[in-house]
């Protein structure tokens, strides 16, 4: 992953030429672990691209969750690397097809005392992050005192590949609605685990965007159907996102966004089965006629669901 990102920084170093763009939605999700295994709507724009669209990114979050303590029950104490590379195409006037390819790096990182101090300058809560062990790397699901993952060591590889079949239904230029469906494989193994669910997703869902001025708002809904988990009970889910992007600066358009999605999960265990909302403040910069960066904070608005921050960084081009 270190590797990843000095490749990611180098390929936006080299582009130089600064020149307008429009926003884009940014290109992040919801990083944590047990609710990254499944299909999330990618935050795109309701219009194919001339041509071509596509992407790198990379996220990086901490996440500190336990169920119980003194029953060992589920713990998330993880921090985690995303780098997906991202690449769609327009079909027709109307359509796009848009794929996604997601490597995820899980460890114990080094962020947790530093966490564990802003919690207590800032008097926030923080879960009992400050009484486990510092830098630990854990990954245990236990539901009803089965024992369904249990992980130790960090690990790193491919994850689930995803699909976005978007078809633009209204094309008014200061009001647009696009029908979405999507798929999810599982590419990355067979079973649940930190890079995939071990079954196929389904979703449908629905985009409109409007643009007033140096206004843009987009609304992103969608329904997605988990199938074949073996290792715990899922149900259908529901993901929104409400995005409202600022342009006076054209250089730097400046986003803010509420994202939240329902549970995959059936089980009884809070820190997999409550909703979680989150908070993403972003903003983008071109540097190019076709290229441009993004560069976004996230926090979380639920506690058990979300992790404590995520940072997201992206290099966008389209054609």
């Amino acid at each position: 992953m270190r590797l990843a990102l000095r490749l990611l920084l180098l390929v936006l170093s080299l582009a130089v030429a600064v020149r307008p763009t429009a926003a884009a939605p940014l290109l992040t999700r919801n990083l944590y672990l047990p609710f990254l295994a499944f299909y999330a709507p990618p935050p795109l724009a309701a219009a194919p691209p001339a041509a071509w669209r596509g992407a790198i990114s990379l996220d990086y979050a901490s996440l500190f969750q336990v169920e119980d303590r003194a029953a060992r029950e589920t713990v998330v104490d993880v921090e985690l690397a995303r780098l997906a590379l991202h690449l769609g195409r327009r079909l027709t006037p109307r359509w796009a097809v848009d794929g996604e390819l997601p490597m995820i790096e899980t460890s114990g990182g080094v962020l947790d005392d530093f966490i564990s101090d802003w919690h207590r300058t800032f008097y926030l809560p923080d879960g009992g992050r400050a009484s486990a062990p510092a830098n630990r790397h854990l990954y245990r699901l236990r539901v009803a005192g089965k024992t369904l993952l249990d992980e130790e060591g960090a690990s790193y590889g491919a994850g689930d590949v995803a699909a976005t079949l978007t078809w633009l239904a209204l094309p008014s230029p200061g009001a647009r609605l696009a029908i979405r469906l999507g798929v999810k494989a599982p590419t990355a193994g067979p079973r649940l685990g930190p890079r995939g669910s071990g079954g196929w997703d389904l979703a449908a869902g629905a985009v409109a965007e409007a643009e007033e001025g140096v206004w843009a708002t987009a609304l992103h809904l969608g329904v997605v159907l988990p199938t074949g988990v073996a290792e715990v009970t899922t149900r259908p889910f529901a993901t929104g996102l409400v995005e409202v992007a600022w342009r006076r600066l054209p250089t730097l358009p400046l986003t803010v966004a509420v994202a939240g999605q329902t549970s995959p999960y059936h089980t009884g265990v809070a820190v997999l089965d409550r909703p979680a909302v989150e908070l993403r403040l972003g903003a983008s910069h071109p540097l190019s006629a076709t290229t441009a960066v993004e560069l976004a904070f996230v926090e979380d608005l639920t506690h058990k669901t979300t992790p404590d921050f995520s940072l997201h960084l992206a290099m966008r081009w389209s054609r």
